[in-house]
């Protein structure tokens, strides 16, 4: 039994006795100079609780049913997100597949920076690789978004970034998980808040600066 069984139940109780010492006292006052008025009094007594406990059982479906939509909920989350982690790794993997390489298969960078399209693939910066996507678009009220997905790799850990826009609920979103590689490919996403990734932001800033 939950504890929200427990506490509606305690409630319920309360509610019950102090209804049915109301019901006994009025009952009593009123009827001891009628006939038959023990009988009476057990017969209202027998219906108010028994309305009392039709009332305890409704609300106990009530609860069930609440208890049942918010499992549902958490269900769809977890869903979500894992088929977050599933199309982010893919579009990982088909990226990298379409970077250009030399005769021996290694990517053809300047060093530092791989531009390609909306992507920013970061080859190595402070020994930390990273993979920036960006896509615009417009809300339901046609105000514009920008929706920007950020992986990195150093090497220990795998780490996904994204701020998107929710078509359902309206609104900008963000997911922050990260895989531990050693594990993979069992490696099983840790959520977290969202964490800017500062330092490498920094360091591509500064390269824009310098290019300029």
């Amino acid at each position: 039994m939950s504890d929200g069984h427990v506490i509606l139940q305690y409630a319920m109780r309360y509610v019950l006795t102090h209804d049915l010492l109301t019901a006994i006292e009025e009952n009593v006052y009123l009827g001891m100079a009628a006939p038959n008025w023990e009988t009476d009094l057990t017969s209202n007594i027998n219906a108010e609780v028994n309305r009392m406990l039709k009332n305890l059982d409704a609300n106990l479906r009530i609860l069930d049913t609440n208890t049942e939509n918010l499992n549902k909920q958490v269900d769809n989350l977890n869903r979500r997100i894992e088929n977050s982690v599933q199309q982010t790794l893919a579009q990982v993997d088909e990226t990298f597949k379409n970077l250009s390489r030399d005769g021996q298969g290694r990517l053809i960078t300047n060093g530092q920076v791989i531009t390609s399209g909306g992507n920013i693939v970061i080859n190595s910066v402070n020994g930390v690789s990273m993979i920036r996507k960006t896509e615009s678009g417009y809300t339901l009220n046609g105000t514009p978004y920008m929706n920007i997905t950020t992986d990195t790799n150093d090497g220990k850990y795998f780490q996904h970034n994204a701020t998107f826009y929710n078509s359902t609920s309206d609104a900008m979103e963000t997911i922050c998980w990260k895989l531990k590689l050693e594990h993979a490919p069992d490696a099983q996403p840790e959520y977290f808040p969202s964490v800017a990734t500062d330092l490498l932001n920094d360091e591509i800033m500064l390269q824009d600066k310098q290019a300029d």
